[in-house]
């Protein structure tokens, strides 16, 4: 029986071979044949013989002696049939469902040969199967829309195609080269949208697509996923094992680097050649230090690299018996192919015996990204496609890819090998991998190339665990393998199968089996059984044992790759046997994709037995010998006692977050029969507010929406029916800066500057060191001068934010100042700006006969600055100069007043010239400045005024910046772009136009056809002013005056607001606090107190700043101008409970309170001058009050709203139009 279950997989596929060029019965089943594309599915003609027969090389689109097609065959070919197809000249591409390709046909094929080949249909390429359904559509996504109004796109190309001539022939058709993947066969343009279509008429070209959207960085989603931040923490009492001292190889394309995520720690590198980027990315998943962008940190951050080439001839591999001692390599990395489920090979061999000579030697491969693809196992498309040859060794691990929600990589290859042992052997994050590519630089990839090294990696920090754990020894690799094999977080069926293997790595569960000794070793003999006894504890959801050997190299000439094996048999407490988990490996997709059963394993080098909720007492194992022909056997026994608890690995403390963005909370648990509920603290665990309920027991992520305030002292706490977990210590929330730039490098200093962040108290400084980015300096602006600074080589640079309570926040991208001095002036005066005229629209009504001149300069070198000369000259006038008598230290500022001041009283345009005069001043193109100042007719408002932007014309939400205007209407302007300000406030209405930020509807009717105004940074629009000009505010009769606004401040990136207002020849800028980032989706009323002004009209303008992320729409709506003197005499403060809908409203009104009193309310409707104008009462039943008021009669103005009773009072403000 053994023997006929280990050749079915051949004689199946020989038939299989045979089967595919018989002929096809008429009677097909159209569905069988229906071709999906992403734009609809054909099914195509049967015309194969047709084509072939009446073949005319004239009508086919020739490019490098070859023509693409379409094909589809009768059933799926085998290796042997596409051998044929190839030596007749056509060679298959990739598979598209239904039993179809892309072919290459050499120009010179062979037509007869492929006659009565099992060949259906051969068809073109039609340039509608070519176009990503949104650009078949006609709609062009706002993030790929270039400055320019151009397009971003990315063009695929055949991948038998040469790069370098695809890279030639776009370019000479005029379009922009952007960027190439050569390994993924695509390149990245810039064309006018209307060359969309001429591109897909290529002949090269297989598939355009826009661009993808900017991705949320995910290195560390992968860290996350794998549990390797728990083992490698950022707080001072948490485990630190970062891959120090441990020596990884990496088999790839070429040289890795430059990039400074390497610094330090590429010890060599053995080869001349550089193929590509793909090494670069796999070396950067194990091992970056995120030097340049924290978020693409690797696994082992401290682990060091030795590089060597890959393909063909792996001579890294070749080099493990020089390497091993000498250079302390104890991890290779490599994510190549070596043949598609080749079977037990040469190299295979070979490996299973370097890790038999070399004992703490680990090899890692990719698992392949051939998840479709048919490789003759004998169950069809989708099993038993491992790409290798040297990844179906034994002792070697072979990685699966998932998504960063533990989900199975589409593309990733399954098992089992060819033999049918279980492969492969672990899981691990490679889809959408954020990691390093030179020159210092990052970028997405996909594929279990990206899983592979997150293992490699993992393990290098799980080296060090074991080596500061046990006196500096080296684990065996067997008994590591069995760690991360035993303490996998299961994934898929239960117990191992062929997609995940035995499950996702999870190194936290890895590093407590270490520290607390929970494993065992021995050695078996033929026929020899020996007994382990054991203790397991109380309260353990699952136990799970686990018995894995080292097997002795097999011949390459047998079909079974197993030489040693031992059977494994648990007896729990009450003398019940359990057999090993096995897996079928008949050769139907039914029986791969069946759960496990318990029974005796003949194919694989490792067994365990899992029991749920074991009962607590002691435990015999036994371990026989069953066929040890190569003996005796070392192997070695994991016992992992997963808890019934849950178990919080994300944040766990010293991690800084961004407020805002979307972090994926993490945790382990066992089962799936409770929920769970989350929750956070700001304040150290003092308090909570909940994140999420009910969330369902099989889940073990969420993604959080992170909490807009800023904290030191944050917490995450999980909690299940009846267990709980919170972050170890805590975690910053608090804003990354952004714009970090060199502005100059002079030989003894530098200047560095970047955006401020929202509630930053002051800013780290770095500088790349040794190794890592380490701080050198802080200070409380947006800009320092480092001085005694070291530039004679390549520096770098970072900048993070300090805020209250400990908040420390994540590094900014890393700035370069190349080798050497930039622009330094070591004298240099700096004329920044006139502040008391860059008001923008000044207005006629306005007492403009005697404006200040205020003049901001800089000392913007390195020299102290004395006595420097000011001057100004107002619309080609008389020159004024006056001396500032003083010295202005290095990066300090001077505001100074000019004695004569300036007269504009008349509508018109003017320019103010201010300059500096200092003699040994180095740098003249920053001494003088232009302001241009524009008076017009303007217009006023007087109290009970409200702009509610609803008759305005709206305009557009193109993301294009200064490039596009909006007319504003009844006296509101917004300055010229590029003159006063960079972008225009937009009438708008119903949501904008990105996601999760701005509002949904207004604020005046509560609906989508409401407009208000915001601000758009999409894409080009990031830390820009966007200023508007509001008409003047007449408080000449007022006694308390008011402006009223609400606001929506809802996004990741929302920045600053300020108000400013006009009065007495002075601008003042900021009456209020400006709003400062995220306030949540909702509305907000705000208000200024105008008495000061009293008597006065004043100015108004609105100033709005953008960040540094495009989820920064802010949006005003009604804006009043009311006197609530009277109002306020009849009783202080407005209520939030009150509901009043709509409003403002012309008419009848609907007043609601939730929860209010049993019994009878007063209503009460006050004027401005505290004239009652409407009383009635109103009974709330059952703790409901809505009523509807008719105020039709009422004239036009703003009004208090007052409902009370005898336990309470509710007051809201009302606007009758």
């Amino acid at each position: 029986m053994k023997k006929i279950s280990h050749l079915f997989p051949l004689v199946l596929c020989l038939l299989a071979s045979s089967f595919v060029f018989s002929p096809v019965n008429a009677q097909q089943n159209p569905a069988e044949y229906t071709v999906h594309f992403k734009t609809g599915s054909v099914v195509p003609d049967n015309n194969a013989q047709k084509y072939l027969t009446s073949f005319n090389g004239l009508t086919e689109s020739i490019y490098d002696n070859q023509f693409f097609k379409i094909i589809q065959f009768n059933e799926i070919p085998d290796e042997a049939a596409k051998a044929i197809l190839k030596n007749a000249g056509v060679t298959l591409l990739d598979y598209i469902p239904n039993i179809a390709y892309f072919a290459s046909f050499a120009s010179d094929f062979s037509a007869e040969e492929l006659m009565d080949k099992g060949i259906r249909s051969i068809l073109d390429v039609d340039t509608d199967y070519k176009l990503a359904p949104i650009l078949h559509e006609g709609n062009y996504p706002d993030h790929a829309i270039l400055e320019d109004g151009s397009i971003s796109l990315l063009v695929s190309y055949y991948p038998n195609l040469n790069s370098d001539q695809i890279v030639v022939a776009l370019s000479g058709k005029g379009y922009t080269i952007i960027n190439r993947d050569d390994f993924g066969s695509y390149v990245n343009i810039g064309v006018s949208i209307s060359d969309i279509q001429s591109i897909t008429d290529l002949a090269y070209v297989v598939y355009v697509e826009p661009i993808y959207p900017v991705p949320e960085p995910e290195n560390s989603t992968g860290r996350t996923l794998h549990r390797s931040n728990a083992i490698a923490t950022d707080y001072g009492a948490g485990r630190h094992f970062d891959g120090t001292g441990v020596h990884v190889e990496l088999q790839d394309d070429g040289i890795i680097g430059p990039h400074i995520d390497y610094q330090g720690r590429i010890l060599d590198q053995f080869m001349s050649y550089n193929y590509g980027n793909h090494g670069d990315h796999c070396a950067g998943t194990i091992m970056s230090a995120g030097n340049l962008d924290p978020l693409g940190r690797g696994m082992a951050f401290g682990a060091e690299l030795y590089v060597y080439g890959a393909a063909p001839s792996y001579p890294g591999f070749n080099a493990i018996p020089q390497d091993y001692y000498p250079r302390e390599i104890r991890i290779t990395s490599t994510s190549y192919s070596n043949g598609c489920n080749a079977g037990y090979t040469s190299l295979a061999r070979t490996l299973d015996l370097q890790v038999r000579n070399y004992p703490s030697l680990m090899h890692v491969f990719s698992a392949g990204n051939a998840a479709g693809d048919n490789c003759g196992y004998g169950a069809g498309p989708g099993w038993g496609n491992i790409t290798g040859g040297h990844k179906a060794g034994k002792n070697v691990v072979t990685v699966a890819s998932l998504t960063l929600l533990d989900q199975l990589s589409s593309f990733s290859s399954r098992g089992p090998a060819h033999d049918g042992r279980i492969k492969p052997d672990i899981a691990a994050k490679g889809s959408d991998v954020y990691s390093t590519m030179n020159p210092n630089s990052y970028t997405v990839k996909s594929g279990t190339s990206m899983s592979c090294p997150g293992v490699a990696g993992t393990l290098a920090q799980l080296f060090q665990a074991y080596r500061e754990t046990y006196n500096g020894e080296d684990p065996m690799a067997g008994l590591m393998k069995a760690f991360i094999l035993n303490t996998a977080e299961d994934l898929g069926n239960p117990g191992p199968d062929f997609k995940y293997g035995w499950g996702r790595i999870n190194a936290l569960r890895v590093v407590k089996v270490i520290e607390e000794a929970r494993f065992d070793s021995a050695t078996s003999s033929q026929g020899e059984t020996n007994t382990h006894n054991f203790d397991v504890p109380a309260d353990i959801a699952q136990l799970r044992v686990m018995v894995y050997w080292t097997d002795y190299p097999a011949s390459v000439n047998s079909n079974w790759a197993l030489v040693n094996n031992l059977d494994m048999t648990l007896t729990d407490p009450s003398n019940t046997n359990w057999d090993p988990w096995r897996l079928s490996h008949y050769p139907d997709p039914d029986s791969l994709d069946m759960p496990a059963t318990r029974g005796v394993d003949d194919r694989n080098n490792m067994e365990q037995v899992t029991l749920d909720y074991p009962a607590a007492g002691n435990y015999t194992l036994d371990v026989e010998g069953v066929a040890v022909p190569q003996g005796p056997q070392t192997y070695y026994i994991v016992y992992e006692f997963i808890p019934d608890a849950v178990i919080l690995t994300y944040p766990i403390g010293g991690e800084s977050l961004e407020p805002g963005k979307s972090s994926l909370i993490r945790w382990d648990a066992f089962g799936d029969d409770e929920l769970f509920t989350l929750e956070f603290s700001l304040d150290n665990g003092q308090s909570w507010d909940t994140i999420a309920g009910d969330i369902p027991g099989g889940d073990r992520s969420y993604n959080w929406q992170v909490s807009a305030d800023i904290s030191g002292e944050c917490l995450i706490r999980i909690t299940d029916d009846v267990t709980s977990s919170q972050s170890d210590a805590p975690f910053s929330i608090i804003g990354v800066p952004c714009n970090l730039v060199v502005d100059w490098a002079c030989a003894e200093a530098i200047h560095l500057s970047w955006s401020g962040v929202n509630g930053a108290t002051s800013y780290q400084i770095y500088k790349l060191g040794e190794k890592y980015m380490e701080p050198v300096e802080i200070t409380s602006t947006n800009s320092i001068l480092l001085e005694d600074t070291d530039l004679s080589s390549q520096s770098w640079f970072s900048v993070s934010a300090f805020g209250e309570n400990g908040a420390q926040g994540m590094r900014a991208v890393a700035v370069q100042n190349d080798q050497g001095t930039s622009n330094c002036n070591p004298v240099d005066a700096m004329m920044v700006s006139v502040p008391s005229v860059d008001w923008g629209f000044f207005q006629t009504w306005m007492d403009l006969s005697s404006v200040p001149v205020t003049v901001e300069v800089k000392n913007y070198g390195t020299e102290p600055i004395t006595d420097p000369e000011l001057n100004y000259q107002f619309d080609d006038g008389t020159i004024h100069t006056e001396t500032y008598t003083g010295i202005l230290d290095p990066d300090s500022v001077l505001l100074y007043t000019f004695g004569e001041h300036i007269s504009f009283p008349d509508v018109g345009s003017y320019v103010l010239k201010a300059w500096v005069n200092y003699a040994l001043d180095q740098n003249p193109d920053n001494d003088l400045i232009e302001v241009p100042i524009e008076v017009i007719e303007g217009n006023i408002v007087s109290i009970g005024h409200t702009q509610t932007f609803d008759n305005w014309t709206t305009c557009w939400p193109v993301p294009i910046c200064n490039l596009y205007s909006c007319d504003l209407e009844e006296g509101w302007k917004n300055l010229a772009n590029d003159t006063y300000d960079h972008h225009d406030w937009r009438t708008f209405s119903g949501p904008t136009s990105t996601g999760m930020t701005g509002p949904s509807f207004d604020h005046t009717t509560g609906t989508t056809d409401g407009q208000y105004l915001y601000m758009e940074p999409s894409i080009y629009c990031l830390n820009k002013e966007a200023v508007v000009s509001a008409p003047g505010l007449d408080l000449t009769n007022g006694v308390e005056p008011m402006l009223s606004m609400w606001y929506h401040a809802y996004g990741a990136d929302i920045g600053w607001f300020h108000v400013d207002i006009f009065t007495d020849s002075d601008i003042i800028t900021d009456v209020i606090p400006p709003i400062i980032g995220n306030q949540g989706d909702e509305w907000r009323e705000l208000e200024v107190d105008l008495s000061p002004w009293v008597g006065q009209i004043v100015g108004l303008r609105f100033r709005g700043w953008t960040s540094c992320g495009e989820a920064g729409d802010f949006a005003i709506d009604d804006v009043s101008l009311t006197d609530v003197t009277a109002i306020d005499k009849l009783e202080q403060g407005i209520s939030t409970g009150l509901r009043i809908y709509p409003n403002p409203t012309s008419g009848e009104v609907t007043i609601s309170i939730k929860n209010a009193d049993k019994g009878t309310y007063r209503l009460q409707i006050v004027d401005l001058f505290g004239r009652n104008m409407l009383t009635k009462h109103i009974t709330s039943f059952g703790g409901s009050l809505i009523e509807k008021v008719g105020l039709s009669d009422l004239p036009s103005g703003i009004y208090l709203v007052q409902l009370s009773s005898t336990g309470e009072t509710y007051k809201a403000k009302l606007t009758i139009q």
